[in-house]
This record gives C-alpha cells, sequence and structure tokens, in this order.
C-alpha cells in the first residue's frame, strides 16, 4: 500500500515528529510499500521544496511547504502533490502546536480535507491538548479546554478511519470523548551510530572535564516543569559509584529559554553534587554518540508520560537506564520515580516494530 505522511516541519535535528515521521516513512518503503512525507506549516523555509530526504540509506520523497505561505497557496501546492502521488492511505502525525502558535487552527479541517479527498485518514495523536504541564496557569487550563473543543471538532470533520497514540493516559482521554484509539508505540528519533568514537568524541566536547573515574548522566532536549528537584538530587547521591566517583550531569539538543533558565538554576543548586556542562545542538551522528558515551539517561517526564518522548525512546534504542525524575503534581497513581510494574513506561519500540505495528493498523480496518 501506498502512504503519504502529512506533518507540521520536516526539518531533520529540529522538528521532533518530522523526524520521527522520516525514519518510519524509510522503514515502509524498505518493507515495500512507497511512502512520502507533506510538511504543511514548516518554519524552516521560505519558498516550497519539492525532493528527497535521505535517512538510513533510504531515500524518502517530500514537499515542504513555508508557513509564510498563505493557506491557499499552500493547498493548492499540497493537492497537486498528494494526486500525484496518489496515496492508499494519508496518515496525518499530529500536534496541535504544528499548525497554528496556540494550537487552535480552527479552519485545519477544511484544509486538510481539500488535501486528503477521500482517501481513508490514519490519526496518529502525538499530543493531545495542554493537559500535562505542571503547574498549569489558569491561561494554559483554559487554552487547554479551548484546544478540546477544537480538537473535536477536527475529528468530527475529518472523520478519520483509524485514530492511535503512544500514550495508554492520552489513550483513557480519547476514550472519554467516545474516541477508541489504538496504541502506537514510539520509535526513537536518532539511528544508532556505531559507538567506537563516542568517549572520545565526548572528551574533546568536555576539554579537560572528563576523566575516566567519572559518573555520566544526560538530558537530551527539553528539561520541562515537571522535573521534581528533591527526586532528580536524590538520584544524583545514588549514581555515584564510589565516594570517590565524579558525578558528570550533561545537557545536550535544542532547549527553550524556560528550560535554560530551569538548567541554571539546577547547576547553582546542585553544584557540589555534580558537575554541569551544556553540549548544545547536536545532528543526528551526534547525538548517537552523546547517548553511547553516557552511563544514564535523566529525563523530566514523570513515568506515566515517558512513553511520549522520541527522546526516552531514542536513549532507550541506545541501550541507556533511564531515571525518570519528573512528577505528575498529585495526578500521578505511583510514588514519585516508580515504574508501573510491567515497566511500560520505559520500553521502547525499533522503527521495524513501529512500521509493522503502523502496517497491521491499517491492514485491519479492511481498506
Amino acid at each position: 500500500m501506498k502512504i503519504a505522511f502529512i506533518t507540521g516541519g520536516l526539518k531533520p535535528g529540529r522538528d521532533g515528529v518530522g523526524d520521527y515521521t522520516r525514519r518510519l516513512a524509510a522503514e515502509c518503503i524498505r518493507q515495500g510499500h512507497p511512502s512520502a512525507i507533506l510538511s504543511l506549516n514548516d518554519h524552516h523555509i521560505s519558498r516550497p521544496q519539492a525532493g528527497e530526504q535521505e535517512i538510513e540509506e533510504t531515500v524518502v520523497p517530500v514537499l515542504r511547504l513555508p508557513w509564510s505561505d498563505p493557506w491557499p497557496k499552500r493547498i493548492a501546492d499540497a493537492c497537486d502533490w498528494m494526486n500525484s502521488f496518489d496515496p492508499d492511505w494519508v496518515s496525518l502525525q499530529f500536534v496541535p502546536f504544528a499548525f497554528h502558535p496556540r494550537g487552535l487552527a480552527f479552519s485545519l479541517p477544511f484544509q486538510l480535507s481539500q488535501v486528503i479527498g477521500t482517501r481513508p485518514l490514519h490519526w496518529m495523536f502525538h499530543e493531545l491538548w495542554v493537559l500535562w504541564s505542571f503547574p498549569l496557569s489558569l491561561r494554559k487550563r483554559l487554552l487547554g479546554q479551548a484546544q478540546k473543543l477544537c480538537l473535536l471538532f477536527w475529528l468530527k470533520q475529518l472523520q478519520p478511519k483509524v485514530v492511535a497514540t503512544q500514550l495508554p493516559l492520552y489513550q483513557e482521554e480519547l476514550g472519554k470523548l467516545g474516541v477508541a484509539a489504538k496504541l502506537l508505540p514510539l520509535h526513537g528519533n536518532i539511528p544508532v551510530a556505531p559507538r567506537a568514537d563516542a568517549d572520545r568524541w565526548l572528551a574533546g566536547r568536555c576539554a579537560g572535564i572528563i576523566n575516566g573515574q567519572q559518573v555520566k548522566a544526560g538530558f537530551f532536549g527539553n528539561i520541562l516543569p515537571t522535573l521534581n528537584r528533591s527526586l532528580l538530587a536524590a538520584h544524583m547521591a545514588e549514581l555515584k559509584k564510589a565516594p570517590g566517583d565524579e558525578l558528570l550531569v550533561l545537557s545536550a539538543g535544542k532547549i527553550g529559554p524556560e528550560s535554560s533558565q530551569l538548567w541554571d538554576s539546577l547547576e547553582q543548586d546542585l553544584k557540589t553534587v555534580a558537575k554541569f556542562v551544556k553540549l548544545g545542538q547536536l545532528d543526528e551522528p551526534e547525538s548517537s554518540l552523546y547517548f553511547s558515551a553516557l552511563d544514564y539517561g535523566l529525563t523530566s517526564y514523570p513515568p506515566e508520560l515517558m512513553r511520549k518522548s522520541g527522546s526516552v525512546a531514542a536513549m532507550n534504542e541506545h541501550g541507556l537506564p533511564m531515571i525518570a525524575c519528573g512528577s505528575m503534581g498529585g495526578r500521578s497513581k505511583l510514588p514519585d520515580g516508580q515504574f508501573p510494574a510491567d515497566d511500560s513506561a520505559v520500553q521502547s519500540w525499533t522503527v521495524k516494530q513501529t512500521a509493522d505495528s503502523l502496517l497491521t493498523q491499517l491492514r485491519q480496518a479492511g481498506l
């Protein structure tokens, strides 16, 4: 079967859902299912770009449309591209903020319906609405409710044949709306590179800091307000394998202003416990080397939400033991830092497993 994926953006290394979708489309192609990707609201280009992107030695056809183009022009370009490719299925890889700065793209279903036409729609929810951000201000609560109403309208208008999400909690929330969502766990966004030069690479990036006695634990991407500082401090104390060991806590990847401020305050508060090093943004091969050089992966997600994180999935694919340092702020059904009994929070899939599950879901839809 032929599959056209739709995302907001598609710049490698700058869009998590785009990176996820590129790997998934490439795996579908390797399994004999022609696939292509359309990015409808790309913030990293100034004019339409039709071409190819290569991932893991597989070439994926893409059309990237800039956010600055008027929607009528983008829809016309997208319709021409979609009709030319003529897929059997369209898979919408959905994040609300990918299509509108506040996640309130009320006109989106009318625009997408022109592009999709009569083709069956698979809708993958990577996020729902503002729901799991702590602490939740009144403004965020109101925004979340508006996004929820918007989402209900989108679902009613677009009538997806298959709905999926990666998180049991999202599955539960969708169920409350009468939407039966299937689970499609995430694979990592970062292909695994050979480890041979990982330690040397990290030593080069941390000149004068790295030595053979350090325990290395690292975050990747944004550090969220869900971070529980006391839980992180307790884990940091446990990570030292011997009294003389030194703990090195690293941050890598793109982070926003709030995450940067949080990182700076952590460094100030915990500087007697560990050395802190910020590496900044890395490309895919460097990200893989970073994961391979670590002893532990750190995440600010609570255990219940870890399955929504592409960074956690990538760390798992690189064999890193994961440490959850997040708290649900009273909503958790588990003690802080404790995983479910079946350890499902930290299970990750390979891209092949994700593609197998997606293709099974589409086949079972009976089209």
